[in-house]
């Protein structure tokens, strides 16, 4: 019984993975990767060469090397050509393997945007880059040509092209957004505020147009698994929010859609390409400041202060000295 019984442990032990068991192993170290690159750059980069010798027909790999290795060449200065060269040939490989793929597509633009021509970049190849996504997706590649745009082209240039794309696509809470953005910088708040509000709507409508949500659980800050849908979403209602503390208008408004944008960061995980929730709370105690309210001030505030921000820290140190006297 005692052979048997060893023989099936050795047996278990040389039992090989399943490619299922592989795979699962593989986007566990992704989601580790994911993690590092805002944390541990280098420790980022030790995991993703061992996953380029384990993986190498995975695009998600290859993208995430050029992510790392571009990363590591902007803060280098010795090996910056090196990694910049490591940063290309990964993106490359990334649109090679999956070429249907925006997302890879974006990031092998952005390098071609962003490298100095010594080191691969490119406004030539960034044109065609741009093609190739509007090709896959025209909406991806009017997005993909306002980037362009802002790295090249005169800020009249853009203006007169992001008017015309939200004329041709005013469902699309993206373009509306960028504008109120484009408004804020110009300390056009009022027509800032109405373009937010435009992004807003746009997005609502997407969510519940593609049946990814209900009004009512959007308005319960329940939104879908769409990352994308989900970012215009909290974008706009974050700006909106933003603007109110610039504007000193529409505090009422702010503090609501600010108060949606943290419950739903408050109910699952930090969503890429948006503010994070600590900067909520911080806009939060800003607009409870100009209301008078001092102790949702402080609570929000608190809450903001966990963050590691020293911008934000600033901010909540110019907002605390008010109260000093207190």
């Amino acid at each position: 019984m005692k052979k048997i019984t060893i023989w099936l442990a050795v047996a278990f032990i040389a039992m090989p993975i399943t490619e299922a068991q592989a795979q699962s192993a593989v986007e566990t170290s992704l989601t580790r990767v994911t993690a590092l690159i805002e944390t541990d750059i280098d420790k980022a980069e030790t995991l993703i060469e061992g996953l380029l010798e384990d993986a190498p027909a995975n695009p998600e790999v290859h993208f995430l090397c050029g992510r790392i290795m571009g990363r590591q060449a902007s803060d280098a200065i010795f090996s910056a050509l090196s990694y910049a060269g490591k940063s290309l040939d990964c993106f490359k490989a990334a649109v090679s393997l999956a070429p249907s793929s925006v997302r890879y597509q974006q990031g092998l633009l952005r390098f071609y945007l962003g490298a100095p021509a010594i080191a691969g970049g490119s406004e030539a190849l960034a044109r065609e880059q741009v093609e190739k996504i509007r090709q896959i997706n025209p909406v991806e590649g009017a997005k993909a040509e306002l980037m362009l745009l802002a790295s090249i082209a005169e800020p009249q240039q853009l203006s007169a092209r992001l008017a015309e794309l939200r004329e041709q696509y005013p469902e699309v809470s993206d373009f509306h957004f960028r504008h109120g953005l484009q408004l804020q910088e110009q300390n056009q708040y009022g027509a800032a505020y109405e373009a937010f509000i435009e992004a807003l709507s746009a997005a609502e409508k997407s969510l519940v147009t593609n049946g990814l949500e209900t009004p009512e659980s959007i308005a319960n800050g329940e939104i879908a698994d769409d990352e994308q849908a989900q970012r215009d979403y909290l974008n706009a209602l974050y700006q909106i929010g933003r603007n109110a503390v610039f504007s000193q208008a529409h505090i009422e408004h702010g503090i609501r859609a600010l108060r949606q944008y943290v419950t739903h960061l408050e109910k699952g995980e930090a969503l890429t390409g948006a503010p994070p929730i600590t900067w909520g709370y911080l806009r939060l105690a800003q607009l409870h400041s100009l209301e008078g309210e001092t102790e949702k001030m402080r609570q929000n505030l608190t809450l903001a202060e966990k963050s590691e921000d020293k911008a934000l820290h600033k901010a909540a140190r110019k907002l605390r000295r008010l109260y000093t006297s207190d």
